[in-house]
């Protein structure tokens, strides 16, 4: 019985492979789930290759809204050489170069792609809703990537401050669609920029209770002697803007700096250790929303060189910044934390490229489409420098500029190692300007009277607007 057992046992071992062999129903059922897998490995390639087509198409766009301006731009050159060669007596100086220069300079190519990230921005809910949108990046500067920087405010530490950027970015995003106007916007940095500074000293000193540091720290209110629809809040008297070029270490101003009503100084330069050729006083610390974002990665977003009680204003390098701003908002309650109009931002980056493009034509002769190619047209921008004079020439009767310049011997910031010049920048078109603006008083002296003087000696953009540019004087 035990072998029979064994033996049929064994047969029906040997039997069962070939059995389940030979059923059609077990083979189908292998079949199917073999050519399921490969279906749905060629469905995964399909859905990455489709992802990476979709991501190409992207760049491709936004290298189009680029080309889109080259072409207008050198359909604009063209048109102005074409212009040029029709009248003989053409220079840099005519009529027509002038208008050329300030239709170039009203272009700005990045325009479109901050106006794309901005509307996606506003639409999505949450920073990781906005992730899963297309996302809009810059592929030439990866200083400012945007997609490490959305990376960053996604993060919990940010995610509680979502709804109050929005707001930020919304209001931002409607005054910066406005028509600039020149007249308008300079005269509208008293009350946005320079009241809410005077009310923080003013209050500042009510507190102390002290009498002397009141008589020193806010002088008597005295009607402005330019642009007097803005008396009911006078302009500061005299101010220093000290940039951070090494030509300071040249010279002991740091006495007669302190000496000025207002002392702005520019992306938390260290005064530390340099007072002797930079001072110490400080009224107003500009920069950069850059440095700003540094900040926000420390304990209370502290971004106070020169101490807590000192106003911050800065003006918005990238719009993901405002993230920046709603957070440590919160957390400033010493000292106002101040952000630029951005009409204000878009008439200063109309002068400097003005400038900029004036100034390789004068000296090399080449077209615009070559400037273009030497400043990377997409990417440039004035420096926190030349904004920061701009910004003093709209709340002072005086501006007196220490730091800006270069030489051979110098290095290209007092405070640090650092020997070359940013490449985005031109730093040589920017001194021109304040050369230009120190001369205008001078020439105002040696032609009394003269009606053209105001058309001819203005700056571009606000020639005829009306508002009256103060004295001022370059210290090197």
């Amino acid at each position: 019985m035990g072998i029979l057992g064994t033996a049929a046992g064994r047969a029906k071992q040997e039997l069962l492979p070939s059995t389940i062999a030979s059923s059609p129903v077990m083979f189908s059922c292998e079949i199917s789930l073999r050519v399921r897998v490969f279906l749905f490995t060629i469905f995964l390639i399909f859905i990455t290759a489709l992802s990476i087509l979709c991501s190409q198409l992207l760049v491709m766009s936004q290298s189009s809204s680029t080309s889109a301006a080259a072409i207008d731009y050198w359909a604009m050159t063209t048109a102005f050489y074409t212009t040029a060669a029709d009248d003989k007596s053409s220079s840099l100086n005519s009529e027509t170069t002038t208008r050329f220069l300030s239709e170039i300079a009203a272009i700005d190519p990045s325009e479109r792609l901050m106006r794309l990230q901005t509307q996606d921005l506003l639409a999505a809910q949450t920073p990781s809703e906005y992730d899963k949108r297309q996302l809009y990046v810059s592929t030439k500067d990866p200083q400012y990537n945007f997609r490490v920087q959305l990376a960053q405010i996604s993060t919990s530490r940010y995610i509680p401050f979502w709804p109050q950027f929005k707001r930020l970015l919304r209001t931002w995003a409607e005054t910066k669609s406005r028509s600039v106007d020149p007249q308008q916007v300079m005269h509208s940095l008293v009350s946005q920029i320079q009241a809410p500074i005077r009310r923080h000293y003013q209050q500042q000193q009510l507190d102390s209770g002290t009498r002397e540091l009141e008589k020193q720290q806010q002088p008597q209110q005295q009607p402005s002697r330019l642009n007097r629809t803005t008396q009911m809040i006078s302009r500061y008297r005299n101010c220093a803007v000290v940039g951070n070029s090494g030509i300071l270490l040249q010279q002991s101003y740091g006495s007669a700096i302190d000496a000025h009503e207002m002392v702005m100084r520019l992306n938390n330069a260290r005064t530390v250790g340099f007072e002797k050729f930079v001072g110490s006083k400080t009224t107003i610390s500009f920069l950069n929303s850059n440095i700003l974002h540094r900040c926000s990665f420390r304990s209370d977003c502290f971004c106070h060189p020169y101490g807590a009680n000192v106003p911050i204003v800065l003006y918005i390098c990238q719009v993901i910044h405002l993230m920046d701003i709603a957070m440590c908002g919160n957390v400033h309650k010493a000292a106002p934390l101040l952000v630029t109009d951005p009409l204000f931002d878009s008439l200063i980056a109309k002068i400097v490229k003005w400038y900029s493009v004036k100034e390789f034509m004068q000296k090399t002769g080449e077209s615009f489409a070559r400037w273009n190619s030497v400043h990377d047209g997409e990417n440039f921008h004035y420096s926190s420098g030349m904004q920061a004079v701009m910004l003093a020439m709209g709340i002072c009767e005086e501006v007196d500029l220490f730091g800006f310049g270069k030489d051979d011997g110098s290095q290209h910031h007092y405070h640090t190692r650092q020997k070359e010049e940013l490449g985005l920048h031109d730093y040589e078109a920017e001194y021109r300007i304040y050369e230009h603006l120190s001369s205008l008083k001078q020439q105002q002296k040696q032609a009394p009277g003269d009606s053209n003087f105001v058309a001819t000696h203005k700056l571009p953009f606000l020639n005829g607007s009306g508002f009256e540019l103060p004295p001022l004087h370059v210290f090197r």
